[in-house]
């Protein structure tokens, strides 16, 4: 079955259509009913994404957008913008530091750790450290990170872990990789609430859609599950305030 996508992420390497003016691909984006983007911010304590900030300026531009809820109700959405850092793990202070200025987040946009295997031997960062990256952008902003991830967040977080590691880790939104047609193994944290977005197709990888209009390269995409609605991911985006996920 073939989603309804409500989310795109993109990265430098992706191609916005430049056609009839720059990044006008972005409006065709709109049209198909997508309000929200994340896009790569960092990588590593160095690495910046080039295109970030004039992409961050087109799509944060313009008028509201028109979409269509899963549930048929019809909303009217401003642009949202979410920026990602690609984490080693290995220097998580200096990590932090470089994506908090590359990604020079807007009190409305999302920052989120994507936490994976690295590189061709597969290393993953620790649970410990994907803590302490999370931690230190709360810290700076004022307000939860998201988590994105499939098989490491489902492998490393266990009940073997400290309880408050893991209430730390429930209190921020999940944006669950699961390629394929149905939710399954999501981590322990998010088992019972679902995850706030998910990421069923990568690539060529997943039922499909694979290509969104205005994208003129293969783009991941993201969809709600379960619970979760359009509307209320409208709600959440932007995390929750600190004071309030220490409640959770």
């Amino acid at each position: 079955m073939v989603n309804k996508p409500c989310c795109i992420d993109i990265y430098q390497g992706d191609d916005v259509s430049d056609v009839p003016t720059p990044l006008a691909g972005f409006e065709k984006v709109k049209a198909a009913g997508i309000a929200f983007l994340f896009h790569k911010a960092s990588e590593w304590t160095s690495f910046r994404d080039r295109r970030y900030a004039p992409r961050r300026a087109a799509w944060m531009a313009g008028d509201p957008i028109k979409v269509t809820d899963v549930d048929g109700a019809a909303l009217s959405l401003p642009p949202r913008f979410g920026a990602y850092h690609f984490f080693h793990g290995q220097d998580v202070a200096g990590e932090a530091r470089n994506f908090l200025t590359a990604a020079a987040l807007g009190d409305s946009d999302a920052a989120c750790c994507d936490w994976e295997n690295v590189g061709r031997s597969s290393y993953a960062p620790p649970a410990a450290a994907c803590d302490e990256f999370c931690s230190r952008v709360e810290d700076a902003i004022g307000r939860t990170c998201w988590v994105y991830g499939g098989n490491v967040p489902r492998e490393q977080l266990s009940a073997r872990l400290p309880s408050a590691m893991l209430e730390r880790f429930a209190a921020r939104n999940l944006w669950f990789c699961e390629y394929g047609p149905r939710l399954i193994g999501v981590p322990l944290p998010w088992a019972k609430s679902g995850p706030t977005l998910w990421q069923d197709d990568g690539d060529a990888y997943g039922p499909g859609p694979h290509r969104i209009p205005g994208i003129t390269t293969l783009c991941d995409n993201s969809t709600v599950v379960g619970a979760m609605t359009v509307a209320r991911l409208n709600e959440v985006w932007a995390g929750k305030s600190m004071a309030i996920a220490a409640q959770v």
